[in-house]
């Protein structure tokens, strides 16, 4: 069975850890050679480590999702080591401390817009017209539930990931003409170190113990980006996958 991901080139933010790291493992282990991209060195150096371990091909390109000059150096030295880009995985992104608006100073409400938002339209922007002289690409974002549903003292974050939905609907009507789909996962809680970090949780300890009944590994939420970034969607343009165990089905109102 041919991989799914066969001869293509994929740009991955976010790759040192968690979601952006399970998914530069998962496109290769189909075929795809990787730019591994992320602010932390060491993660993303491992994450390549990994790759080529398991007999795929990748490549580390440090880089800040935030700043377009970091963002266009890292997309260049993608077409400069592998001479073209197929798929973006756009899985850069941060969380904030659970507090009121109130709370919120203008720079820490930035920094998670800039982070969860400028950081897909930087990456986006790079890497179409490339895709673009192709004839073709895929744009896979990671987004969230919260793009749908509120968490209390959670303000930035829901309005980050609200923005990236849009973002990712929009361009996906850019983008069709070009050939290009755009499609975005939004997963529930992720057992993954921003996830622990935000809830305190010591290492090898479930995150059951947090009143988290069902949470996603970064592996689940990795196949559907695969599938997402595969030919298997070939119909499917402007959509978000949410991956949350019936989370949204199950929500009750005052009616």
């Amino acid at each position: 069975m041919t991989a799914k991901l066969d001869g293509k080139v994929s740009f991955v933010t976010g790759a040192a850890s968690g979601l952006g790291r399970a998914t530069a493992i998962r496109y290769a282990s189909e075929g795809s050679k990787i730019a591994v991209s992320d602010l932390n060195q060491a993660g993303g150096e491992e994450t390549v480590a990994s790759i080529k371990a398991a007999g795929g091909d990748a490549f580390f390109v440090k880089a800040d999702v935030t700043r377009e000059a970091d963002v266009k150096a890292a997309v260049d030295a993608t077409l400069k080591n592998y001479g073209r880009l197929d798929v973006l995985a756009a899985c850069a992104g941060i969380a904030h401390d659970t507090k009121p608006i109130t709370d919120f100073t203008v720079d820490e409400w930035e920094k998670v817009m800039a982070v969860n938002v400028r950081g897909v339209f930087l990456s986006a922007k790079h890497s179409i017209p490339h895709m673009q002289k192709q004839g073709g690409g895929k744009i896979v974002v990671i987004v969230s539930d919260s793009a749908f549903v509120a968490g209390e003292g959670q303000t930035a974050y829901c309005a980050s990931k609200g923005a990236a939905l849009l973002l990712v609907r929009a361009l996906s009507v850019d983008c069709a003409k070009l050939g290009i789909r755009v499609n975005c996962v939004c997963p529930s809680i992720a057992d993954t170190p921003m996830v622990r970090d935000y809830l305190g949780a010591k290492p090898g300890e479930s995150l059951t113990q947090y009143d988290i009944p069902d949470f996603n590994t970064p592996e689940q939420i990795a196949g559907h980006m695969l599938f997402l970034a595969s030919d298997d969607s070939a119909n499917m343009n402007g959509q978000s996958l949410v991956v949350d165990f019936g989370g949204l089905a199950k929500s009750t109102f005052p009616f």
